[in-house]
């Protein structure tokens, strides 16, 4: 995932996090991809997902920017759907559908957030002890954390056809 500088701050509790852009549906013309383009206020985190599956999120450009007018955390993200990848599905299954996912993940327990690994060991005793209440103490953590999860609308991807192919495929269906 390609990012480009953190937002000021923190998305805090008591803001929601919502998409204030949806990707939009496009067509694929000739060799010319697809962008797909999505911004989340108040997101730790946008995955993309296509027909059920994520893509690897080293496609994705991540951008963490300010909302401009409420000078918010947000998350940009664009990603470029490839003609190939069209071709691909429709061999198989036709429609080619993408979605964002935002994440974002607020702690309840404040006081489970504090570095676990500070503590110093004395003996091996104490350290295997030591060991499973640092396993408790993340596991806590992990319990008391909330995540909230948003997805946006769909964003539907097309291959754009010449009007002479078009013409053929429908003589070829009996339809003049």
């Amino acid at each position: 995932m390609t990012t480009n500088s953190p937002p000021s701050s923190i998305a805090s509790s008591s803001h929601l996090m919502r998409f204030v852009e949806q990707p939009q549906s496009e067509w694929i013309v000739r060799s010319r991809p697809a962008h797909l383009r999505c911004i989340a206020i108040n997101a730790q985190r946008i995955r993309v997902k296509c027909n059920s599956n994520w893509l690897n999120d080293e496609r994705i450009y991540l951008e963490r920017i300010a909302d401009p007018a409420s000078n918010e955390p947000s998350i940009r993200v664009n990603v470029e759907i490839q003609r190939a990848e069209l071709d691909a599905w429709f061999a198989d299954l036709g429609e080619f559908a993408c979605q964002c996912w935002a994440f974002s993940e607020e702690k309840s327990n404040e006081e489970e957030n504090e570095d676990l690994d500070s503590e110093e060991e004395e003996e091996d005793e104490e350290d295997d002890r030591e060991e499973n209440e640092r396993k408790t103490k993340t596991q806590i953590q992990l319990k008391d954390s909330k995540q909230s999860i948003i997805r946006s609308d769909i964003a539907r991807i097309r291959l754009a056809y010449p009007i002479y192919k078009l013409k053929r495929i429908f003589w070829l269906m009996g339809h003049k």
